[in-house]
């Protein structure tokens, strides 16, 4: 932001001006013109000594009663730092008023922060072009994994499903229907089902219906492990 030169205008009497004797600015700054009674032409003027340093576009300005204008005056940059004379004019000559005015080159300290500030940045945007490779990173690891575990559950069923697949058949081949040993088991098996449901029928109790289902059960089961060996 463009500093500011404060100059009041008809301030206790016609025409007057009340402007500081001297100033100092750093880079390009503003006249400011307060009126603080009727209208007023005024008229600014910038000597030889800054006339090649400073740039006013427009001397002439017309100020309104009870109003501000901010008059902007341009600094090259190059042909810092410059002293001279700005002159302020009212009511065409009627008062005159001259600031000693310095143009500075810009303070050091202020290079230094923006400089700092511009590394900062840099250093800011660095970090985030690094962090989104590793955020890439990390996903398709996670991916892996996930890939992983399912492999690994699909191994396990397929390992499960084979091992029904093979024992199943082999159980069944291992039984020979025309054996005395298989027909006396399907005897004993049918008899055995036929009892539980008989005693579950007249007992009536669920527990105990229960509990003869599960000798009924064992027992069948006990005979069937005795013929397969």
């Amino acid at each position: 932001m463009s500093e500011s030169l404060r100059v009041e205008l008809n301030e206790g009497a016609v025409h007057a001006i009340d402007a500081p004797d001297e100033a100092t600015v750093r880079g390009p700054f503003h006249v400011v013109l307060h009126n603080a009674g009727g209208p007023v032409h005024v008229h600014l003027h910038l000597d030889d000594d800054l006339s090649g340093t400073a740039r006013l576009n427009e001397a002439n300005h017309y100020v309104e009663g009870g109003e501000t204008s901010r008059i902007p005056i341009g600094v090259v940059p190059d042909r810092t730092p410059a002293s001279g004379r700005l002159e302020i004019v009212s009511g065409y000559g009627a008062e005159t008023a001259a600031i000693e005015l310095t143009i500075a080159n810009p303070d050091a300290s202020d290079v230094d922060d923006a400089a700092t500030q511009s590394d900062a940045e840099e250093t800011q945007q660095r970090g985030t072009a690094s962090a989104t490779p590793s955020s890439s990173r990390l996903t398709r690891g996670g991916d892996r994994r996930s890939r992983t575990r399912r492999t690994s559950r699909a191994r396990r069923s397929q390992r499960g499903t084979t091992f029904f697949d093979d024992s199943v058949p082999e159980l069944l081949a291992r039984v020979d229907a025309d054996s005395p040993e298989t027909l006396a088991f399907l005897g004993l098996a049918v008899v055995a089902v036929l009892v539980g449901l008989a005693v579950i029928a007249a007992v009536g109790e669920v527990v105990l219906s229960l509990v003869v289902a599960v000798i009924v059960t064992g027992a069948v089961a006990v005979a069937g492990w005795l013929l397969l060996e």
